[in-house]
């Protein structure tokens, strides 16, 4: 006969079909199972699913290992078995699943900026006129202590000679009073003693540097009349400075503090610059979904400049630095809601396993179900072989439904049955005896 496609049936032949399968060896009767025991294996099955047995185990065209098929019914559903030669020729790679830490490195782009820690305004606290100048451009070099301008103030003077007075009189409380007015006009101890030691009212007043660093702004000029709070130089120390970096909302979570970081700039390619993280914003830009992270770096010699931009590399710890099971991320096999790798159950056999999985870092994936800690998974040609058991469950289900179809008729173009009404004729139905007037509706 011929299939529907209309290919001929192929015959099979007495000599083709075993009438009785010879005994097993003895040593490959029984295979071992820890949980059910003992179990027989009646034969060996197609991989592929074709109509084909052994009684001993075989290798198919392709070299892929028959299947036993046991004596309970349980054969290894999902179980793929590939050949030694096989797993060499795709690149079979296994590694085990372990405890292990997950660290991870954050890398994002940061600004190198001025550490607020270090900068500091220079703003007098009287009304005065700038009679000389000594810091007289931006980017210069002052040291602690060094004057920056020389400044002549009405308000100074009658500090002086009030203050010259009281130390006249000697009473303490005067000599206190008058201290104190010059020290919150900003003048420093050093500079009352100088005024009680010349004995004389100074004319002009030097204004010193409150710190060592480099002069970034200054709005102050020779002759200049300047107003009480106004800011008239500001000074940055930049010994240390701080990149001000933007982290992804995704990577926040693993950022810790005193964290290390490695940061590079254009200007000097293939030189890393050692960092910490010393600050971590509570804050997350809205719009960018970012959120701020400082690190601070040592600039010995002035070399990284403000404003330039930095890539930084941190070091995190994916886990808070505890041991949880992680398996290789090449093992993870991802098809969208559901995960799985593929687990070594014996020489050349895998069976695929869902997972549910947690954190990424550092080429691991923390597995939180599925696995106990004492498998090995495939890390490469896992696909390949997640194929080829895909094909065979499709297979096996395949011709497992086979024999639940009813079979067809002997001959395909016989007569028709007796029973069928002949063409062109209606059957009349039967009158329903629920019906009262289904008699007179024939």
């Amino acid at each position: 006969r011929k299939d529907p496609m209309g290919m001929d049936y192929l015959p099979v032949y007495p000599s083709q079909i075993a009438k009785a399968l010879p005994p097993l060896p003895k040593d490959e009767e029984f295979a071992e199972n820890k949980s059910t025991g003992p179990r027989r294996i009646l034969y060996y099955r197609n991989p592929m699913g074709l109509p084909d047995i052994s009684p001993t185990p075989k290798k198919d065209p392709m070299g892929m290992d028959y299947i036993p098929v046991y004596a309970d019914g349980n054969d290894d559903a999902g179980v793929v078995a590939v050949s030694p030669a096989r797993v060499q020729t795709l690149g079979v790679r296994t590694q085990a699943v372990e405890q292990r830490p997950m660290t991870r490195r954050v890398r994002a782009i940061g600004t190198i900026s001025a550490d607020e820690r270090r900068t500091w305004i220079v703003a007098p606290r009287f009304e005065g006129w700038i009679e000389v100048l000594h810091a007289n451009e931006t980017g210069q070099l002052v040291t602690k202590g060094e004057p920056l301008m020389e400044v002549y103030s009405p308000d100074l003077l009658r500090a002086q000679a009030d203050f010259l007075v009281s130390a006249s009189t000697k009473q303490p409380g005067d000599l206190q009073a008058g201290r104190n007015r010059l020290l919150n006009l900003g003048l420093s101890d050093e500079q009352i003693e100088a005024v009680r030691a010349s004995g004389r009212v100074l004319r002009s007043l030097p204004i010193p540097a409150p710190a060592t660093g480099t002069v970034i702004a200054k709005t102050a000029l020779a002759g200049l009349m300047f107003r009480p709070g106004e800011q008239l130089f500001t000074i940055v120390d930049l010994s240390k400075v701080v990149v001000m970096v933007d982290v992804f909302e995704s990577d926040m979570g693993a950022l810790e503090l005193k964290a290390p970081a490695a940061v590079e700039v254009k200007s000097y390619p293939g030189e890393v610059f050692s960092g910490v993280v010393d600050r971590i914003y509570p804050t997350l830009d809205s719009n960018t979904r970012t959120g701020r992270v400082r690190v601070t770096i040592d600039n010995p010699g002035g070399r990284l400049k403000t404003q330039m931009l930095a890539t930084i590399d941190i070091a995190a710890s994916a886990t808070a630095g505890k041991a949880v099971l992680a398996a290789p991320a090449s093992a993870v096999i991802d098809g969208g809601k559901t995960k799985a790798v593929l687990v070594e159950v014996g020489e050349g056999r895998f069976k695929p396993v869902s997972i549910r999985t947690g954190r990424r870092a550092d080429g691991f994936v923390e597995v939180l179900e599925g696995l106990s800690g004492n498998e090995k998974v495939v890390t490469g040609a896992n696909f390949l072989i997640d194929a080829e058991s895909n094909l065979k469950a499709a297979l096996a289900a395949f011709t497992e439904a086979r024999p639940a179809e009813k079979e067809a008729p002997a001959q395909q173009n016989g007569p028709p049955s007796q029973s069928a009404a002949p063409a062109g004729r209606k059957q009349s139905r039967a009158p329903n005896n629920s019906d009262p007037h289904a008699g007179h509706r024939q």
